[in-house]
Protein backbone atom coordinates (compact mmCIF):
# COMPACT_ATOMS: atom_id res chain seq x y z
CA UNK A 1 0.00 0.00 0.00
CA UNK A 2 2.83 2.37 0.81
CA UNK A 3 4.26 1.98 -2.69
CA UNK A 4 1.03 3.39 -4.14
CA UNK A 5 1.37 6.63 -2.16
CA UNK A 6 3.46 8.57 -4.73
CA UNK A 7 1.15 7.56 -7.57
CA UNK A 8 -1.96 8.64 -5.65
CA UNK A 9 -0.32 11.92 -4.69
CA UNK A 10 0.69 12.60 -8.30
CA UNK A 11 -2.83 11.84 -9.54
CA UNK A 12 -4.25 14.45 -7.16
CA UNK A 13 -1.57 17.01 -7.94
CA UNK A 14 0.03 16.75 -4.50
CA UNK A 15 3.77 17.11 -3.88
CA UNK A 16 5.65 13.79 -4.02
CA UNK A 17 8.96 14.85 -2.44
CA UNK A 18 9.84 16.35 0.93
CA UNK A 19 13.26 17.92 1.08
CA UNK A 20 12.90 20.24 4.03
CA UNK A 21 9.71 19.45 5.97
CA UNK A 22 10.34 18.14 9.49
CA UNK A 23 8.05 16.59 12.04
CA UNK A 24 5.72 18.77 14.05
CA UNK A 25 6.62 19.05 17.76
CA UNK A 26 4.79 17.27 20.50
CA UNK A 27 3.60 13.66 20.68
CA UNK A 28 0.22 12.50 21.82
CA UNK A 29 1.88 10.03 24.20
CA UNK A 30 3.58 12.86 26.09
CA UNK A 31 1.94 13.37 29.46
CA UNK A 32 3.89 16.50 30.33
CA UNK A 33 4.45 19.59 28.18
CA UNK A 34 7.97 19.77 26.79
CA UNK A 35 10.14 22.85 26.58
CA UNK A 36 10.39 22.51 22.80
CA UNK A 37 6.65 22.32 22.22
CA UNK A 38 6.13 25.37 24.44
CA UNK A 39 8.72 27.29 22.45
CA UNK A 40 7.03 26.49 19.14
CA UNK A 41 3.50 27.42 20.21
CA UNK A 42 1.87 29.74 17.72
CA UNK A 43 -0.30 32.71 18.55
CA UNK A 44 -3.95 32.36 17.50
CA UNK A 45 -4.73 33.28 13.91
CA UNK A 46 -6.51 36.58 13.37
CA UNK A 47 -8.17 37.92 10.31
CA UNK A 48 -6.71 40.79 8.32
CA UNK A 49 -7.84 44.01 9.97
CA UNK A 50 -9.11 42.28 13.12
CA UNK A 51 -8.02 43.89 16.43
CA UNK A 52 -5.23 42.35 18.43
CA UNK A 53 -5.81 40.94 21.90
CA UNK A 54 -4.84 42.71 25.09
CA UNK A 55 -2.19 40.06 25.81
CA UNK A 56 -0.38 40.93 22.56
CA UNK A 57 -0.33 44.69 23.21
CA UNK A 58 0.56 44.85 26.92
CA UNK A 59 4.08 43.37 26.42
CA UNK A 60 4.74 46.00 23.75
CA UNK A 61 3.63 48.77 26.09
CA UNK A 62 5.90 47.30 28.79
CA UNK A 63 8.94 47.29 26.48
CA UNK A 64 8.03 50.82 25.42
CA UNK A 65 8.09 51.88 29.07
CA UNK A 66 11.51 50.22 29.52
CA UNK A 67 12.90 52.08 26.49
CA UNK A 68 11.43 55.33 27.80
CA UNK A 69 12.99 54.79 31.25
CA UNK A 70 16.45 54.00 29.86
CA UNK A 71 16.23 56.97 27.51
CA UNK A 72 15.25 59.23 30.42
CA UNK A 73 18.33 58.08 32.38
CA UNK A 74 20.63 58.89 29.45
CA UNK A 75 18.93 62.26 28.99
CA UNK A 76 19.35 63.04 32.69
CA UNK A 77 23.08 62.24 32.61
CA UNK A 78 23.75 64.17 29.41
CA UNK A 79 21.38 66.99 30.32
CA UNK A 80 23.01 67.62 33.68
CA UNK A 81 26.44 67.91 32.03
CA UNK A 82 24.98 70.19 29.36
CA UNK A 83 23.36 72.47 31.96
CA UNK A 84 26.61 72.68 33.93
CA UNK A 85 28.52 73.71 30.82
CA UNK A 86 25.86 76.28 29.99
CA UNK A 87 26.12 77.69 33.50
CA UNK A 88 29.89 78.16 33.15
CA UNK A 89 29.46 79.77 29.72
CA UNK A 90 26.81 82.24 30.89
CA UNK A 91 28.02 83.07 34.40
CA UNK A 92 31.59 81.79 34.38
CA UNK A 93 34.47 84.05 35.38
CA UNK A 94 38.11 83.28 34.59
CA UNK A 95 40.95 84.19 36.91
CA UNK A 96 44.69 83.49 37.27
CA UNK A 97 45.86 80.98 39.87
CA UNK A 98 49.11 79.59 41.26
CA UNK A 99 49.73 75.95 42.22
CA UNK A 100 50.43 75.65 45.93
CA UNK A 101 50.79 71.86 46.15
CA UNK A 102 50.11 68.46 44.59
CA UNK A 103 49.29 65.13 46.18
CA UNK A 104 48.72 61.51 45.21
CA UNK A 105 46.05 59.56 47.07
CA UNK A 106 46.61 55.84 46.69
CA UNK A 107 43.75 53.53 45.86
CA UNK A 108 42.00 51.66 48.65
CA UNK A 109 39.18 49.13 48.76
CA UNK A 110 36.73 52.05 48.91
CA UNK A 111 38.29 54.66 46.60
CA UNK A 112 40.25 54.87 43.34
CA UNK A 113 43.58 56.57 42.75
CA UNK A 114 43.27 60.35 42.91
CA UNK A 115 45.73 62.94 41.59
CA UNK A 116 45.07 66.24 43.36
CA UNK A 117 46.41 69.75 43.04
CA UNK A 118 45.88 72.74 45.28
CA UNK A 119 45.95 76.27 43.90
CA UNK A 120 45.36 79.84 45.05
CA UNK A 121 42.98 81.92 42.92
CA UNK A 122 43.42 85.67 42.63
CA UNK A 123 40.16 87.03 41.13
CA UNK A 124 40.03 90.50 39.61
CA UNK A 125 37.26 91.36 42.05
CA UNK A 126 36.82 89.78 45.42
CA UNK A 127 38.95 87.99 47.98
CA UNK A 128 41.62 85.44 46.97
CA UNK A 129 40.75 81.85 47.89
CA UNK A 130 42.30 78.38 47.74
CA UNK A 131 40.88 75.27 46.11
CA UNK A 132 41.81 71.56 45.85
CA UNK A 133 40.79 69.64 42.73
CA UNK A 134 41.24 66.13 41.35
CA UNK A 135 42.81 66.35 37.90
CA UNK A 136 43.96 64.10 35.09
CA UNK A 137 47.27 62.30 35.62
CA UNK A 138 48.83 64.03 32.60
CA UNK A 139 48.11 67.51 33.99
CA UNK A 140 49.33 66.41 37.42
CA UNK A 141 52.65 65.33 35.90
CA UNK A 142 53.12 68.56 33.91
CA UNK A 143 52.64 71.10 36.66
CA UNK A 144 54.89 71.83 39.61
CA UNK A 145 54.59 73.95 42.71
CA UNK A 146 54.25 77.69 41.91
CA UNK A 147 53.21 76.90 38.30
CA UNK A 148 50.66 79.37 36.88
CA UNK A 149 47.14 78.20 36.00
CA UNK A 150 43.95 79.64 34.59
CA UNK A 151 40.76 78.62 36.40
CA UNK A 152 37.09 79.45 35.98
CA UNK A 153 34.25 79.58 38.48
CA UNK A 154 30.62 80.62 38.57
CA UNK A 155 30.18 84.21 39.69
CA UNK A 156 29.52 84.26 43.43
CA UNK A 157 30.40 80.55 43.85
CA UNK A 158 34.15 80.22 44.57
CA UNK A 159 33.75 76.52 45.42
CA UNK A 160 32.85 75.84 41.76
CA UNK A 161 36.38 76.74 40.60
CA UNK A 162 37.98 74.34 38.10
CA UNK A 163 41.07 74.32 35.92
CA UNK A 164 40.42 75.51 32.37
CA UNK A 165 41.11 72.55 30.05
CA UNK A 166 40.17 71.23 26.64
CA UNK A 167 37.12 69.11 27.50
CA UNK A 168 36.60 67.29 24.20
CA UNK A 169 36.07 63.94 25.92
CA UNK A 170 33.39 65.42 28.13
CA UNK A 171 31.67 66.99 25.13
CA UNK A 172 31.71 63.66 23.26
CA UNK A 173 30.21 61.81 26.23
CA UNK A 174 27.54 64.48 26.62
CA UNK A 175 26.58 64.31 22.93
CA UNK A 176 26.43 60.51 23.03
CA UNK A 177 24.23 60.48 26.15
CA UNK A 178 21.82 63.08 24.74
CA UNK A 179 21.50 61.46 21.31
CA UNK A 180 21.12 57.92 22.68
CA UNK A 181 18.64 59.02 25.32
CA UNK A 182 16.60 60.99 22.79
CA UNK A 183 16.33 58.05 20.37
CA UNK A 184 15.38 55.54 23.09
CA UNK A 185 12.86 57.92 24.65
CA UNK A 186 11.18 58.62 21.29
CA UNK A 187 10.92 54.90 20.51
CA UNK A 188 9.45 54.16 23.92
CA UNK A 189 7.01 57.07 23.75
CA UNK A 190 5.84 56.05 20.26
CA UNK A 191 5.19 52.44 21.35
CA UNK A 192 3.34 53.52 24.51
CA UNK A 193 1.14 56.05 22.69
CA UNK A 194 0.33 53.58 19.93
CA UNK A 195 -0.61 50.90 22.45
CA UNK A 196 -2.62 53.35 24.54
CA UNK A 197 -4.62 54.53 21.52
CA UNK A 198 -5.38 50.94 20.61
CA UNK A 199 -6.55 50.07 24.14
CA UNK A 200 -8.82 53.12 24.28
CA UNK A 201 -10.27 52.53 20.80
CA UNK A 202 -10.90 48.82 21.38
CA UNK A 203 -12.77 49.29 24.62
CA UNK A 204 -10.08 47.81 26.80
CA UNK A 205 -9.03 45.01 24.49
CA UNK A 206 -11.97 42.65 24.77
CA UNK A 207 -11.09 39.11 23.78
CA UNK A 208 -12.20 37.73 20.44
CA UNK A 209 -14.17 34.46 20.35
CA UNK A 210 -12.13 31.49 19.20
CA UNK A 211 -14.27 30.86 16.16
CA UNK A 212 -14.08 34.51 15.03
CA UNK A 213 -10.49 33.98 13.88
CA UNK A 214 -11.17 30.80 11.93
CA UNK A 215 -10.31 30.61 8.23
CA UNK A 216 -13.02 31.63 5.79
CA UNK A 217 -12.42 29.13 2.98
CA UNK A 218 -14.19 25.76 2.88
CA UNK A 219 -12.90 22.95 0.67
CA UNK A 220 -14.39 19.44 0.33
CA UNK A 221 -12.79 16.88 2.62
CA UNK A 222 -10.07 14.75 1.06
CA UNK A 223 -9.03 17.38 -1.48
CA UNK A 224 -6.04 19.70 -1.58
CA UNK A 225 -6.87 22.84 0.38
CA UNK A 226 -5.75 26.45 0.36
CA UNK A 227 -6.64 28.36 3.54
CA UNK A 228 -6.30 32.14 4.16
CA UNK A 229 -2.52 32.06 4.57
CA UNK A 230 -2.12 30.55 1.13
CA UNK A 231 -1.82 33.99 -0.43
CA UNK A 232 1.31 34.59 1.66
CA UNK A 233 4.45 34.02 -0.39
CA UNK A 234 6.59 33.28 2.65
CA UNK A 235 6.34 31.36 5.91
CA UNK A 236 7.91 34.21 7.91
CA UNK A 237 4.58 35.76 8.98
CA UNK A 238 3.72 32.43 10.61
CA UNK A 239 7.19 32.12 12.15
CA UNK A 240 6.92 35.57 13.73
CA UNK A 241 3.82 34.41 15.64
CA UNK A 242 5.85 31.67 17.33
CA UNK A 243 7.21 32.16 20.83
CA UNK A 244 10.24 30.07 19.86
CA UNK A 245 11.06 32.42 16.98
CA UNK A 246 11.48 35.36 19.36
CA UNK A 247 12.87 33.46 22.36
CA UNK A 248 15.38 31.56 20.24
CA UNK A 249 16.31 34.56 18.11
CA UNK A 250 16.92 36.85 21.09
CA UNK A 251 18.86 34.12 22.95
CA UNK A 252 21.03 33.57 19.88
CA UNK A 253 21.65 37.29 19.31
CA UNK A 254 22.63 37.75 22.97
CA UNK A 255 24.44 34.47 23.57
CA UNK A 256 26.66 34.36 20.49
CA UNK A 257 28.29 37.81 20.93
CA UNK A 258 28.54 37.14 24.68
CA UNK A 259 30.38 33.87 23.99
CA UNK A 260 32.74 35.55 21.52
CA UNK A 261 33.53 38.57 23.72
CA UNK A 262 33.82 36.73 27.06
CA UNK A 263 35.15 33.37 25.88
CA UNK A 264 36.76 33.25 22.46
CA UNK A 265 38.55 36.62 22.47
CA UNK A 266 40.08 36.35 26.00
CA UNK A 267 41.40 32.80 25.45
CA UNK A 268 42.69 33.73 22.00
CA UNK A 269 44.49 36.74 23.52
CA UNK A 270 46.07 34.48 26.17
CA UNK A 271 47.34 32.18 23.44
CA UNK A 272 48.75 35.03 21.34
CA UNK A 273 50.60 36.61 24.28
CA UNK A 274 51.99 33.20 25.28
CA UNK A 275 53.30 32.71 21.72
CA UNK A 276 54.76 36.14 20.89
CA UNK A 277 54.59 38.37 23.98
CA UNK A 278 57.59 40.62 24.78
CA UNK A 279 58.35 42.08 28.20
CA UNK A 280 58.87 45.77 29.05
CA UNK A 281 59.08 47.93 32.15
CA UNK A 282 56.17 50.26 32.75
CA UNK A 283 54.84 52.52 35.48
CA UNK A 284 51.50 52.22 37.27
CA UNK A 285 49.32 55.31 36.84
CA UNK A 286 45.99 54.58 38.52
CA UNK A 287 44.17 51.78 40.31
CA UNK A 288 40.42 51.42 40.54
CA UNK A 289 37.81 48.94 41.77
CA UNK A 290 34.85 49.07 39.42
CA UNK A 291 31.59 47.57 40.55
CA UNK A 292 28.95 46.08 38.27
CA UNK A 293 25.63 44.39 38.93
CA UNK A 294 23.36 45.10 41.88
CA UNK A 295 23.75 44.94 45.63
CA UNK A 296 22.70 41.28 45.76
CA UNK A 297 25.04 40.03 43.02
CA UNK A 298 27.78 42.64 42.79
CA UNK A 299 30.89 41.93 40.71
CA UNK A 300 34.20 43.66 41.44
CA UNK A 301 36.64 44.49 38.63
CA UNK A 302 40.19 45.34 39.76
CA UNK A 303 41.52 47.64 37.03
CA UNK A 304 44.91 49.30 36.57
CA UNK A 305 46.12 51.90 34.08
CA UNK A 306 49.82 51.99 33.20
CA UNK A 307 52.36 53.47 30.81
CA UNK A 308 55.38 51.99 29.05
CA UNK A 309 57.72 52.90 26.18
CA UNK A 310 58.62 50.86 23.08
CA UNK A 311 61.15 52.14 20.51
CA UNK A 312 60.74 55.69 21.77
CA UNK A 313 56.93 55.56 21.62
CA UNK A 314 54.95 56.04 24.84
CA UNK A 315 51.90 53.80 25.15
CA UNK A 316 49.23 53.73 27.83
CA UNK A 317 47.04 50.74 28.62
CA UNK A 318 44.36 49.46 30.98
CA UNK A 319 44.08 45.94 32.35
CA UNK A 320 41.96 43.95 34.79
CA UNK A 321 43.83 41.80 37.31
CA UNK A 322 43.12 39.44 40.15
CA UNK A 323 42.77 40.90 43.64
CA UNK A 324 46.22 39.67 44.68
CA UNK A 325 48.07 41.20 41.72
CA UNK A 326 46.04 44.40 42.01
CA UNK A 327 46.99 44.78 45.67
CA UNK A 328 50.71 44.27 45.03
CA UNK A 329 50.96 47.11 42.52
CA UNK A 330 51.58 50.66 43.78
CA UNK A 331 50.95 53.89 41.90
CA UNK A 332 54.01 55.60 40.35
CA UNK A 333 56.08 52.41 40.77
CA UNK A 334 57.29 50.00 38.09
CA UNK A 335 55.32 47.07 36.69
CA UNK A 336 56.07 44.35 34.12
CA UNK A 337 54.17 44.76 30.86
CA UNK A 338 53.67 42.26 28.03
CA UNK A 339 53.11 43.52 24.49
CA UNK A 340 53.03 42.14 20.95
CA UNK A 341 55.95 43.45 18.83
CA UNK A 342 53.87 43.71 15.65
CA UNK A 343 51.15 45.62 17.53
CA UNK A 344 52.39 47.34 20.72
CA UNK A 345 48.92 48.77 21.34
CA UNK A 346 47.94 45.18 22.20
CA UNK A 347 49.42 44.91 25.67
CA UNK A 348 48.68 43.74 29.20
CA UNK A 349 50.26 43.56 32.63
CA UNK A 350 52.23 40.44 33.48
CA UNK A 351 50.71 38.11 36.04
CA UNK A 352 48.13 35.39 36.49
CA UNK A 353 44.90 35.84 34.58
CA UNK A 354 41.50 35.19 36.23
CA UNK A 355 40.60 32.24 33.96
CA UNK A 356 37.67 30.94 36.05
CA UNK A 357 35.48 33.98 35.41
CA UNK A 358 36.03 34.09 31.65
CA UNK A 359 35.47 30.33 31.44
CA UNK A 360 32.16 30.64 33.28
CA UNK A 361 30.92 33.59 31.24
CA UNK A 362 32.11 32.02 27.99
CA UNK A 363 30.23 28.77 28.71
CA UNK A 364 27.17 30.77 29.73
CA UNK A 365 27.15 32.55 26.38
CA UNK A 366 27.71 29.24 24.56
CA UNK A 367 24.71 27.65 26.31
CA UNK A 368 22.47 30.59 25.38
CA UNK A 369 23.71 30.46 21.78
CA UNK A 370 23.16 26.69 21.42
CA UNK A 371 19.72 26.71 23.07
CA UNK A 372 18.67 29.81 21.15
CA UNK A 373 19.77 28.46 17.77
CA UNK A 374 18.06 25.11 18.43
CA UNK A 375 14.77 26.71 19.44
CA UNK A 376 14.92 29.25 16.61
CA UNK A 377 15.62 26.66 13.90
CA UNK A 378 12.89 24.38 15.27
CA UNK A 379 10.34 27.20 15.27
CA UNK A 380 11.24 28.21 11.71
CA UNK A 381 10.98 24.62 10.48
CA UNK A 382 7.58 24.19 12.10
CA UNK A 383 6.35 27.46 10.62
CA UNK A 384 7.59 26.36 7.23
CA UNK A 385 5.77 23.04 7.60
CA UNK A 386 2.51 24.73 8.62
CA UNK A 387 2.77 27.17 5.71
CA UNK A 388 3.33 24.27 3.31
CA UNK A 389 0.38 22.29 4.68
CA UNK A 390 -1.94 25.29 4.48
CA UNK A 391 -1.14 25.53 0.78
CA UNK A 392 -0.79 21.91 -0.33
CA UNK A 393 -2.16 19.79 2.53
CA UNK A 394 -5.18 17.47 2.41
CA UNK A 395 -8.16 18.63 4.43
CA UNK A 396 -9.93 16.11 6.67
CA UNK A 397 -11.78 15.89 9.98
CA UNK A 398 -10.14 15.51 13.35
CA UNK A 399 -11.77 14.53 16.64
CA UNK A 400 -10.79 16.01 20.01
CA UNK A 401 -9.63 13.20 22.33
CA UNK A 402 -8.24 15.12 25.32
CA UNK A 403 -7.73 18.65 26.69
CA UNK A 404 -4.68 19.13 28.88
CA UNK A 405 -3.72 22.10 31.07
CA UNK A 406 -0.03 22.90 30.44
CA UNK A 407 0.38 25.11 33.54
CA UNK A 408 2.27 27.52 31.28
CA UNK A 409 1.78 31.16 30.29
CA UNK A 410 2.91 32.72 27.01
CA UNK A 411 2.44 36.47 26.50
CA UNK A 412 0.19 36.50 29.57
CA UNK A 413 -2.19 33.84 28.17
CA UNK A 414 -2.64 30.50 29.95
CA UNK A 415 -1.86 27.62 27.56
CA UNK A 416 -3.72 24.36 27.01
CA UNK A 417 -2.91 21.35 24.81
CA UNK A 418 -5.60 19.86 22.57
CA UNK A 419 -5.13 16.19 21.62
CA UNK A 420 -6.87 15.03 18.45
CA UNK A 421 -6.89 12.13 16.03
CA UNK A 422 -7.61 11.90 12.31
CA UNK A 423 -7.47 9.36 9.49
CA UNK A 424 -5.56 9.72 6.23
CA UNK A 425 -6.79 8.57 2.79
CA UNK A 426 -5.48 5.06 3.59
CA UNK A 427 -7.70 4.91 6.67
CA UNK A 428 -4.73 4.95 9.04
CA UNK A 429 -5.35 6.68 12.37
CA UNK A 430 -2.91 9.34 13.59
CA UNK A 431 -2.82 11.20 16.90
CA UNK A 432 -1.41 14.74 17.22
CA UNK A 433 -1.50 17.71 19.58
CA UNK A 434 -2.02 21.45 19.22
CA UNK A 435 -1.36 24.13 21.86
CA UNK A 436 -3.74 27.08 22.24
CA UNK A 437 -4.73 29.79 24.76
CA UNK A 438 -7.17 28.91 27.52
CA UNK A 439 -10.03 31.06 26.17
CA UNK A 440 -9.84 29.20 22.85
CA UNK A 441 -9.54 25.79 24.52
CA UNK A 442 -12.71 26.44 26.53
CA UNK A 443 -14.65 26.35 23.25
CA UNK A 444 -13.76 22.67 22.73
CA UNK A 445 -14.93 19.44 24.37
CA UNK A 446 -13.83 15.83 23.99
CA UNK A 447 -15.59 14.41 20.94
CA UNK A 448 -15.86 17.72 19.04
CA UNK A 449 -14.86 17.69 15.38
CA UNK A 450 -12.55 20.19 13.70
CA UNK A 451 -10.67 20.59 10.44
CA UNK A 452 -7.18 19.16 10.00
CA UNK A 453 -4.64 19.53 7.21
CA UNK A 454 -2.10 16.73 6.71
CA UNK A 455 0.70 16.04 4.26
CA UNK A 456 -0.28 13.39 1.69
CA UNK A 457 3.33 12.22 1.34
CA UNK A 458 3.82 11.97 5.09
CA UNK A 459 0.51 11.57 6.85
CA UNK A 460 1.99 11.95 10.33
CA UNK A 461 2.59 15.66 9.68
CA UNK A 462 -0.55 17.69 10.26
CA UNK A 463 -1.83 21.04 11.48
CA UNK A 464 -5.03 21.68 13.43
CA UNK A 465 -7.37 24.30 11.90
CA UNK A 466 -10.36 23.94 14.20
CA UNK A 467 -13.71 25.33 13.12
CA UNK A 468 -13.89 26.92 9.69
CA UNK A 469 -16.45 29.44 8.55
CA UNK A 470 -18.13 28.93 5.23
Amino acid sequence: MRSLQPAIAEAHGWPTKRRWISRMPGRATSARPSFWSACTTYAPERRRGAPRGRSSMLPRIFFGAVFLLIGAIFLFIGGRTFLDEQLYQQRGVRAPAVVTGKALRLATSHSATSYEISYRVNPAEGTPFEQTESVDVHLWERIERDSPLVVEHVLGQPESARVVLERSDQTTEMAFALSTGGVLALIGLFVILKGGRWLSSSGGGASIPADAAAPAVAVPFGEASSVPVAHQRSFWPLARKSFGFWFGGISLLVGLPWFVVNGVIPFYADWRFAQEGRSAQGVVLTKEIRRSGNTRSETLHYEVTYRFAVSGETIEGRDELSLGDWGRLIERESADVLYRPQKPSSNRLAGDRPWLKKTFFGLLGLVFAVVGSTVFVRAVRNARLEWHLRQHGVRTQGTVTELQDLNLKLNGAHQWRLHYDYRDFHGHRHVKTFDMPQDEAQGWNVGDVGSVLYDPTRSTDAVWLGREKT
